[in-house]
């Protein structure tokens, strides 16, 4: 028997036959083969596009990949969840240093009306140990949230709204944690060492094609993707 390559067909359970001609009456639609057997992803619509159109990519058994557009949707949403508890975190750690942060303040503005440089020991003191404790504090917020909903959900809030979902670009399933770390650990190193003066730009700008990369990526993957071998996917209610 000839193997039919992996791809989107006319769904065995659409009234259509299927790549090796069997029939089955229901609604048009298709489902990917995935060189073996048929796969549970399914789609509506016909299984060939027009010449020259853009199929869907999917991953390797089938499952459509997120837009970039959605996937900054949903970073935006994340990010507006989490701001409340963000700045609920930060507030006691300003509170501390709030004497340090007036006289900076104080002397910022004399510098300024004398043309004078800036008395910088209060700020020194101002972002030693209590800002030190406040990016650790930060920091564990952050990955809670987002880990946490990754092994529960595979999906956080902002993603969960936006329709996707994350999983192992070759092995659906449950997400294991070196997998999330990975991904986690590849965007947050770039944006913790960013604040270094010596790497910032250089940091900066891979940080800009990390979010940029799915652009024109084939497999839709931002770099921290890669290095984790993850796909960001429509959930199955938008497939």
């Amino acid at each position: 028997m000839t193997q039919i390559p992996a791809g989107w067909y006319p769904d065995p359970a659409s009234g259509q036959p299927g790549p090796y001609g069997e029939p089955a009456p229901v609604l048009q639609g298709q489902r990917y083969w995935d060189g073996t057997g048929w796969t549970e992803h399914v789609a509506a619509g016909p299984a060939y596009a027009p010449p020259g159109a853009r199929m869907q990519p999917t991953t390797p058994d089938g499952e459509p990949l997120a837009g970039w557009w959605s996937r900054v949707a949903a970073s935006l949403l994340d990010f507006l969840f989490l701001l409340p508890v963000t700045i609920l975190v930060a507030l006691p750690f300003f509170l501390w240093q709030w004497d340090d942060l007036a006289a900076w303040y104080r002397a910022s503005t004399r510098s300024f009306e004398t043309g004078t440089p800036v008395e910088d020991p209060a700020l020194m003191r101002a972002f030693t140990v209590p800002g030190l404790l406040m990016q650790v504090a930060l920091f564990a917020v952050s990955a809670a949230y987002t880990l946490g909903f990754w092994h529960w959900k595979q999906a956080t809030p902002g993603k969960m709204v936006a329709g996707l979902r994350l999983r192992r670009r070759d092995t659906p399933g449950p997400l294991p944690w070196s997998t999330m770390i990975i991904r986690y650990a590849a965007v947050n190193v770039m944006l913790l060492a960013g604040d270094n003066p010596v790497l910032s730009g250089a940091l900066g700008l891979l940080l800009l094609l990390n979010y940029l990369w799915p652009l024109w990526d084939d497999k839709n993957q931002a770099l921290h993707d890669k290095l984790a071998r993850t796909n960001v996917v429509l959930s199955r209610r938008q497939a």
